[in-house]
């Protein structure tokens, strides 16, 4: 990890008379995997958004390797590199689970879309993850966690830069979710910056590098993993 690749910049937002979000900053790194803590409407989820187009801030900024960003949809975010995993699914039941990992991006041929090779590349995608189900199974035939794993794997076939995960593993078991933090080990390596939103303290100890804690939408600390404790954090 090396040098500020994310930064929360004075961001606010209100939703009527409830200030969601009071005059945030922080910054996450090149390569690290940062915890967003607080209870239920401390302004994780709004920040996230923020920062993956589906809302707006009423005031402040956010930088990306040092230039300013602002993000009018979710697929300029995406453009930009930035691939959010939210807590519910995006998904299309009727099709395969590797057309669902390359919609609205499938690769084609001469015009064709080219199914083989979405197949291919969905499989190798699969396997990365761990996920034990073939490509061509419809997802509406797949339970809650397979699916919860077609949306990792749909992230993982962008260019991803920025990860936003709101609470990934909730329909995981242990193993899936094992898997799970093997494969955010590999994106960190591979110098993703992740944002990884969990309620499980168990969690943001086994595969975070620092930690946001977010209270009534201000931001409370920030501060590396190493040397917490699971009663620092909630105080």
């Amino acid at each position: 990890m090396s040098g500020a690749y994310l930064a929360f910049q004075n961001i606010s937002k209100s939703f009527g008379a409830i200030r969601a979000v009071d005059d945030v900053s922080f910054d996450v790194a090149h390569g690290e995997v940062r915890a967003l803590l607080g209870e239920n409407g401390a302004g994780k989820s709004t920040l996230i958004r923020i920062l993956a187009g589906t809302m707006a801030a009423d005031a402040g900024s956010i930088a990306l390797a040092g230039t300013k960003r602002s993000f009018a949809s979710p697929l300029e975010a995406l453009n930009a590199g930035i691939v959010t995993i939210y807590q519910e699914f995006n998904l299309v039941p009727q099709l395969t689970v590797a057309e669902n990992i390359f919609l609205g991006a499938l690769p084609t041929h001469a015009g064709w879309i080219d199914r083989a090779d979405i197949r291919r590349r969905a499989r190798s995608i699969l396997e990365r993850i761990g996920a034990g189900f073939s490509p061509d199974i419809r997802v509406g035939d797949l339970n809650v966690a397979a699916q919860q794993m077609v949306e990792i794997a749909k992230a993982l076939s962008r260019d991803v830069k920025v990860l936003l995960m709101d609470e990934p593993t909730a329909a995981l078991n242990d193993a899936e979710i094992a898997s799970l933090f093997a494969v955010i080990r590999q994106l960190r390596a591979d110098g993703v910056t992740i944002l990884y939103v969990s309620h499980r303290m168990a969690e943001i100890f086994a595969v975070c590098d620092s930690v946001t804690v977010l209270k009534d939408g201000r931001h409370v600390a920030t501060e590396p993993i190493e040397g917490a404790t699971s009663e620092s954090l909630v105080r």
